[in-house]
C-alpha cells in the first residue's frame, strides 16, 4: 500500500525524527525518478513497436522480429541481469507489442485477434516484469467487444459499443484481480493490481457512454455491420439506469477506498465523479453562464466536504 504523507509537516509537528524525515525524502526522490525513467522507457518502447509494425513489409516478418526481440531480451537478462536487465526488459516489451500487433493483423478476426493479443501480452508481462504490458491487456480485451479509440486533428475519440457488457466484464475482472492480488506478493501482486486498476477505468468508461446513449446489449453481434449502435427506438436500457447506477457505484467505490486507505480508488472515484457531474449537468441543463457558475460552486462544496472528511478521519 502506498500512503501520501507530508514529511515536512510530520517533522515539524514532532511525529517523526529528522533522521527518519531525511530517509523518507531520499526514498521519495528515488521512487519519483524511477517512475519518470520507466515512463520514458515505456513511451520509447511503444514508439519503436509502432514504427516496426508500420515499416516491416508483412505482419509475418513483424511477428518474427517480435519473437526475436523477446528471446534476445530474455537471454540478455538471464546472462547479464545486473548490467543490462532494464534494457533487456525494454526489448521484451517491444517484442511483445510487435508480436501481439502482428498476430492480430494475421488473424484478422475482430473477436479472436484481441484475445490472442491479450494472451501474448499477459505472458510477456510476467516474463518481462512489465506493468505497461499488463495495463494494455484490459484494453485489448475491450477491443474484443467493440471498444476502440481514435484521434484526428485536435480531437480524441473513445468508442464503447457495449456499455453494459463493458461494465459487467471489467467489474468482474477487477474484482477477481484484486482478490488474486490479496493472496500474492511481489511481481504477481503488482501486476494484478495494475490490471485491476485498468479494469476499473474501463468500467467507468462503460458507465460514461451508457449515461449518454443508453444501451442495446448484444447489438455488436446481432447486427455486426450496423454503424448505429445507439438508436432510441431499439434502446433496451435507458440512460437513466446508467446515470443512477454510475453515481451509486462511484459513491460506494470512493467510500470503500477512503475506508481502506486505497488512494487510487478515492482518486478515480473523484475524477469520474466530476466527469459524471459535469456531463449530466451540461447534457440536461446546458452550457450557460449561470449553469457553469452553479456547477463550479457545487464542485467546490463537494471538495470542501471531502477536505473536512479527510481532516476528521486523520484526527480520529
Amino acid at each position: 500500500m502506498k500512503i501520501l504523507i507530508d514529511v515536512d509537516e510530520l517533522e515539524q509537528s514532532g511525529a517523526i525524527t529528522a533522521q527518519l524525515a531525511t530517509m523518507l525524502r531520499v526514498h521519495a526522490v528515488r521512487d519519483t525518478g524511477s517512475l519518470a525513467i520507466n515512463m520514458l522507457l515505456a513511451f520509447g518502447a511503444i514508439a519503436i513497436a509502432a514504427g516496426l509494425l508500420a515499416l516491416v513489409p508483412s505482419p509475418a516478418i513483424a511477428a518474427v522480429f517480435g519473437v526475436g526481440f523477446i528471446l534476445l531480451g530474455w537471454l540478455i537478462r538471464k546472462l547479464h541481469a545486473a548490467q543490462w536487465g532494464k534494457l533487456a526488459s525494454v526489448w521484451m516489451i517491444v517484442g511483445g507489442l510487435v508480436l501481439s500487433g502482428a498476430v492480430g493483423v494475421i488473424t484478422d478476426l475482430p473477436f479472436v485477434a484481441p484475445l490472442i493479443a491479450a494472451a501474448i501480452l499477459s505472458i510477456i508481462s510476467v516474463v518481462a516484469e512489465s506493468r505497461l504490458l499488463i495495463a494494455l491487456v484490459p484494453l485489448t480485451l475491450g477491443a474484443a467487444i467493440g471498444g476502440s479509440a481514435g484521434y484526428w486533428r485536435a480531437c480524441y475519440e473513445i468508442s464503447i459499443r457495449e456499455p453494459t457488457l463493458t461494465i459487467v466484464l471489467f467489474s468482474a475482472l477487477a474484482y477477481g484481480a484484486w482478490q488474486f492480488a490479496k493472496r500474492r506478493t511481489g511481481l504477481f501482486q503488482s501486476l494484478s493490481i495494475v490490471f485491476a486498476r485498468m479494469c476499473v477505468v474501463l468500467s467507468n468508461f462503460g458507465f460514461w457512454v451508457g449515461s449518454l446513449w443508453g444501451d442495446t446489449p448484444g447489438k455488436i453481434w446481432s447486427d455486426p455491420n450496423s454503424t448505429t449502435y445507439f438508436s432510441p427506438e431499439n434502446q433496451k436500457i435507458p440512460e437513466v439506469v446508467f446515470i443512477v447506477g454510475w453515481a451509486i457505484a462511484l459513491f460506494f467505490a470512493g467510500a470503500w477506498g477512503a475506508k481502506q486507505g486505497r488512494r487510487f480508488m478515492v482518486n478515480i472515484a473523484a475524477v469520474f465523479g466530476a466527469i459524471h457531474f459535469y456531463t449530466q449537468w451540461f447534457e440536461h441543463i446546458g452550457l450557460e453562464p449561470v449553469s457553469v457558475i452553479v456547477a463550479g460552486v457545487a464542485t467546490i462544496a463537494f471538495g470542501l466536504g471531502m477536505w473536512r472528511y479527510n481532516r476528521q478521519a486523520l484526527s480520529a
